[in-house]
């Protein structure tokens, strides 16, 4: 297995034939990453830490709910300003004995507006909601890590946050590693466009992650 690995949750999938009332029963996987925050500057400070970054960390580290080691929050970025970036890199893998369909969906989103500052409130803002959820677009790849970037699938291209919420979004197949195949690598990317007004100023959106693995038809 390829060790250059920048992060690996263990999904497993296991396929079981219900008989009865000739009904065909999939049954599936899923792991969430809980508690993923953006939060904006009130000046231009530089981007805080994104997980995990290049170079590729090693040992491999695996997830997986079923053992005890649930996935851990993908992005805690604080300080973020019109204009600014980012992405982080989720590589999965099916331990499983048959063939999936990967999903990838967001839940729980919670737009925070912590604090109504005078360049808000002059934009007609009050400090009932936050915004930032309406701005950040959300861009999500999946494919081989021996691809090139312009060979992977594009799941979600320059979404909204607020608008993805509890919208599963087919990612692709993902095959067991019986057939000796290494998984595949998720790019999520965040970007908070240069055009992005001080009405999102100060405000903070927290999200979880999930991927979904189904059974394979």
């Amino acid at each position: 297995m390829d060790k250059k690995i920048l992060a690996s949750m263990l999904i497993v999938a296991v396929a079981s034939m219900l008989l009865g009332a000739g009904t065909i029963a999939y049954f599936s996987d899923k792991e969430t990453s809980k508690g993923n925050t953006f939060t904006v500057s009130t000046a231009s400070p530089d981007l805080i830490l994104q997980w995990p970054v290049p170079p590729y960390n090693k040992p491999e580290r695996t997830y997986d709910d079923e053992t005890g080691r649930p996935l851990p929050t993908l992005f805690d970025v604080g300080d973020i300003e019109s204009g600014d970036s980012g992405e982080t890199i989720v590589h999965v893998n099916n331990y499983g004995d048959v063939d999936g369909i990967l999903y990838f969906n967001i839940i729980n989103i919670v737009n925070d507006e912590n604090t109504c500052i005078d360049p808000e409130q002059k934009l007609g803002d009050d400090s009932t909601k936050g915004e930032l959820g309406a701005y950040l677009l959300i861009t999500v790849l999946y494919g081989d890590d021996k691809w090139p970037r312009s060979a992977y699938y594009t799941a979600i291209d320059d979404v909204p946050l607020n608008n993805l919420e509890d919208d599963p979004q087919l990612l692709g197949e993902l095959v067991y590693e019986g057939q000796g195949l290494d998984g595949k690598d998720i790019i999520i990317q965040w970007t908070l466009p240069a055009s992005t007004t001080s009405i999102v100023q100060t405000d903070k959106v927290t999200f979880d992650i999930v991927f979904i693995l189904q059974q394979k038809p």
